[in-house]
């Protein structure tokens, strides 16, 4: 039995919080590459070990700008971006002509 397997042995799922990113992705090669079936405690930690890994890679990505977006605003910028947009979305409230 390799070190890891050892450790895999004695944690349980809260245990994770407590291992490093690496560790994690460790763990989670050695349980996801098993031929045989994993117990209700491995996975366990394998989801816990996923979970830490997606919180420590994108839990700092702050949403708070695109989350006060209204459904108009949004769809409104995405076209602007596609060059779909209005010539109110590019600043042109008119093009100086008269009617």
């Amino acid at each position: 039995m390799t070190n890891l397997e050892t450790t895999i042995t004695q944690i349980t799922s809260s245990d994770v919080q407590f291992l490093t990113e690496n560790e994690c992705r460790e763990i989670m090669g050695v349980l996801a590459m098993r031929h045989d079936r994993i117990s209700d405690r491995e996975l366990a930690i394998l989801e816990a070990c996923e979970d830490r890994v997606y919180d420590l890679e994108f839990g700092d990505i702050d949403m708070s700008y695109e989350d006060n977006y209204t459904d108009a605003e949004a769809d409104a910028d995405t076209l602007a971006s596609a060059g779909w947009g209005t010539d109110e979305d590019y600043g042109c409230f008119d093009n100086g002509q008269e009617w």
